[in-house]
């Protein structure tokens, strides 16, 4: 099996928890405290996933060049529609950012790169959850450009100091929880929480490579990771001191154990479409919830119908519109697009300059 369709489920499910993070006004007040942890998960996944589709290849031959070519044509596009709806929302006075001057030229011409410009404390204002998206594409250059030298001995020393590096940032953080890396303030913290999980997440696919294969399981064992997960992320606020405990306990021990357990099994055959929806709405709704949001919440406010008044049943609604709209744009917008850019990337330098001599000529 080339797929791990169980945790491109759990993606999933963490994907919609977060949403009631960035979305507040269509829940009513409803939040999960600990859905932040969503993101860690992410990088977890996402530092094993990567090592199961890229570094064979990268040991054998793939170029850093092309790696990132093929990372960007798979995350760029989706992020790109975002941004286009991030600027009419901009233009239609939504977003609570400079609408004129260096500053906002400076928001634009950073979020239309995926690059952070200093002009406020945020990241990303016109996207908030794109400071992740960034923080991958930075940590999967420096994975592919250090493999050489990434022994399973020397990602251990890594991991484990960005993992004390992660557990001070808890200690010395107002709140004492591990949110931390969206704004430029708390960017060791970014570094520190990408480095850990993404590091052990590469780990985990390495000792695991070497085991049994993947099988298919009945329901409840297939579903049980999902509702795990789900739980955890919705976990209600401890306050601290146990908020922090419950944090690093998460993120150091309990969502590698939870991956390693699902990575073994697949669900049932009458399930797959389930779980392959729940993996391909990932991150689409996780990287256009909050442009999608601020475009929606402002058009129905001016309508007189503010999401508020309706909450949470407006965020139920949303969640349906955002899954319906995301599985329509890959579909019909992110893959065909992909599928030309990778044709496009395969194109040589000697093909591009006999193409172009013929079109001059």
């Amino acid at each position: 099996m080339k797929r791990y369709d169980t945790l491109d489920a759990m993606r999933g499910v963490a994907a919609f928890l977060i949403i009631l993070r960035h979305t507040p006004l269509f829940w009513g007040g409803i939040a999960f405290q600990h859905s932040y942890l969503a993101v860690d998960f992410f990088f977890l996944l996402s530092g094993f996933v990567v090592c199961h589709a890229y570094e064979q290849k990268l040991q054998t031959g793939l170029a850093l060049f092309q790696f990132m070519k093929l990372r960007l044509i798979r995350l760029y596009p989706l992020y790109a529609i975002g941004f286009a709806v991030s600027l009419l929302a901009l233009a239609l006075g939504f977003y609570d950012v400079p609408h004129g001057g260096w500053k906002l030229a400076g928001i634009v011409a950073g979020g239309a790169v995926l690059l952070p410009v200093p002009v406020q404390d945020q990241l990303f204002p016109l996207n908030g959850p794109a400071w992740s998206l960034c923080c991958e594409l930075v940590g999967n250059f420096a994975y592919a450009a250090g493999l050489r030298y990434l022994t399973d001995r020397r990602l251990t020393i890594v991991v484990c100091v960005c993992g004390l590096a992660v557990a001070a940032s808890v200690a010395f953080s107002h709140h004492g929880v591990i949110d931390g890396g969206f704004t430029f303030r708390s960017l060791p913290a970014a570094v520190a929480r990408f480095g850990f999980s993404f590091g052990l997440g590469v780990l985990l696919y390495r000792k695991r490579s070497a085991t049994g294969e993947r099988r298919q399981t009945r329901l409840g064992r297939a579903l049980l990771p999902l509702a795990i997960l789900f739980v955890l992320l919705a976990f209600p606020d401890l306050g601290r001191p146990w908020a922090s405990a419950y944090a690093l306990v998460c993120v150091g021990a309990v969502f590698p154990a939870l991956l390693r357990f699902a990575a073994d099994y697949e669900p049932p055959a009458w399930l797959l479409p389930v779980f392959r929806g729940l993996g391909t709405v990932s991150y689409p709704v996780y990287i256009l919830q909050v442009p999608v949001s601020v475009l929606a919440g402002g058009l129905l406010s001016e309508a007189g119908y503010a999401p508020a008044r309706f909450a949470p049943w407006s965020g139920f609604a949303f969640c349906l519109f955002l899954a319906l709209l995301s599985l329509a744009l890959v579909k019909y917008v992110e893959q065909p697009v992909r599928q030309r850019l990778r044709q496009l990337a395969q194109i040589t330098r000697t093909q591009f300059r006999r193409r172009f001599s013929r079109s001059a000529a």
